[in-house]
């Protein structure tokens, strides 16, 4: 991150999104379904619990370094919907496009994209 810094290369540190969304501590049966099938043997609640603690760490990350932070948990983003088919974590086409959409949102009125705020 320093290095990349160093090099003019603006670091963003955006939350991770699942189908599930970002900080939900509670699953649809529908979203239950799709962790069991790819997660196997491991519960729902223990797979939201270490992407709770990702999206915690990558929070502190932002604040010591002062990095731009985008909660994605604003995007809408939460159900299946939105995802592959059977996959909690990658978009389908509409999960893609709405993601692009917010995201470009977020950064350009957080002005991460104006060229004085280059880290």
């Amino acid at each position: 991150m320093i290095l990349a810094q160093e090099f003019g290369i603006r670091v963003i540190l955006p939350e991770v999104v699942h189908v599930s969304g970002t900080q939900r501590d509670s699953v649809s049966p529908a979203e239950a379904e799709i962790w069991r099938r790819s997660t196997g043997a491991t519960s729902a609640r223990a797979v939201l619990e270490g992407y709770a603690a990702y999206n915690a760490a990558i929070a502190a990350v932002a604040e010591r370094f002062g990095l731009p932070h985008i909660r994605t948990s604003a995007f809408g983003l939460a159900g299946v919907e939105w995802y592959a088919p059977d996959d909690p974590i990658h978009f389908n086409d509409r999960g893609a496009e709405r993601m692009a959409a917010s995201m470009a949102d977020a950064l350009t009125s957080t002005a991460v994209l104006a060229a004085d705020s280059a880290r």
